[in-house]
């Protein structure tokens, strides 16, 4: 599931490049400029994505503290910790700002002075709650579960892509699995261990 980024565009800046440091360090990030297209519903995306996600990053400044928007995804964030006991939200501070009242409790990703450092702190709390290597695909009647896995299998590079389908509404389940051998020496297929 994705990482949703919750901020203010006055920080776009910042958190594009953070975006793109998560993808290149293999999370899958969902951030608004990114995902919505003309004529999506601003409400039902973003209230859609901040559900489905595995964590929420709530990128503290002074924009963002004084931001209605930003409150609203920072407050849909805290009930689903109510709800679900466990780590949802997860403050970055890239401003001075007064951190808001049930944030100061937690442990946050302070990016204003050792942005390495940071990034580390964030990357290693986001692998304890986020497995970048699958994911979920909705669609309007079924969901598409995939992942990915690679390794070497009898010293060839393996790359393999799971992909089960599956719904409330569909009386069957679709499981499909592609796997690229990269190598040169010759491999068995259907006895072949999975790579690790």
């Amino acid at each position: 599931m994705p990482i949703f980024i919750s901020y203010n565009h006055n920080d776009k800046d910042f958190v594009t490049g953070l975006a793109r440091n998560l993808v290149y360090a293999r999370h899958n990030v969902w951030i608004d400029t990114w995902e919505l297209n003309a004529g999506d519903s601003l409400l039902d995306r973003i209230q859609e994505a901040i559900g489905e996600s595995d964590a929420i990053l709530v990128v503290l400044s002074e924009h963002s503290i004084n931001s209605a928007w930003c409150q609203r995804e920072l407050n849909a964030g805290l009930m689903r910790e109510l709800e679900e006991r466990r780590v949802v939200l997860i403050p970055c501070i890239v401003g001075d700002c007064d951190i808001p009242l049930f944030l100061r409790d937690k442990l946050y990703v302070d990016f204003r002075s050792d942005k390495g450092q940071a990034f580390e702190l964030l990357d290693r709390s986001l692998r304890r709650i986020s497995n970048p290597a699958q994911s979920r695909i909705d669609r309007l009647d079924f969901h598409t579960d995939w992942s990915v896995d690679w390794g070497i299998i009898q010293g060839s590079s393996v790359i393999e892509w799971l992909f089960v389908d599956h719904g409330e509404k569909v009386p069957y389940c679709v499981v499909t699995r592609c796997r690229l051998v990269l190598g040169s020496g010759p491999i068995n297929l259907l006895e072949a261990p999975r790579a690790a």
